[in-house]
């Protein structure tokens, strides 16, 4: 009986937390933080560089993060609402250009093993994972032409990583 409540406690936490998540996109609810996604797009580069638990909420994944493990994940259900719902889709296409305006506009976190490497992982599978398909592979084509004219900063595993992004996909690792 303990393991049934304890699924039960769990899915219904996973529930809550993906209408969180709808509600979030919509701009109907906040992070857990307590900030609408309007307050989060409309932050300045320094606030998108050094705030490091807002990405997961812009940007989920069916796994949980290791750095903000309370953050919320695509569960298949969710992921249908992103794909059906045009506002869903438009929520996570406009925060994608905001980071890629950041990106695009300065180029101080091109060093070896940056943290943006893993934010850039998370956006790009992302969008593919919501059927934004497109929006991913110019999202990695901008990011691999910024990164190679600087040379040895982005290793070839990094770039291996946004390549099969792009098909919302995790590759094997080496070793």
């Amino acid at each position: 009986m303990n393991g049934k409540m304890n699924l039960f406690t769990m899915n219904q936490r996973s529930q809550k937390m993906n209408n969180e998540l709808v509600n979030f996109h919509l701009a109907l609810g906040t992070d857990d933080a307590g900030r609408y996604i309007t307050e989060i797009t409309a932050f300045s580069f320094q606030e998108l560089e050094f705030t490091h638990d807002y990405i997961q909420w812009l940007f989920p994944l069916p796994e949980p993060s290791a750095y903000a493990p309370d953050a919320p994940v695509l569960d298949e259900e969710t992921l249908a609402e992103f794909r059906k719902r045009p506002a869903l889709s438009h929520s996570i296409n406009y925060s994608a250009q905001v980071m890629l305006r950041f990106y695009g506009t300065n180029n101080h976190w091109i060093t070896r093993n940056n943290h943006n490497y893993l934010r850039i992982s998370r956006i790009i599978r992302c969008l593919a994972l919501v059927g934004l398909e497109e929006l991913a592979n110019d999202f990695y084509n901008s990011m691999k032409k910024l990164v190679t004219n600087i040379d040895g900063e982005v290793t070839p595993e990094t770039l291996k990583y946004w390549e099969a992004a792009t098909k919302g996909l995790l590759p094997e690792r080496e070793g």
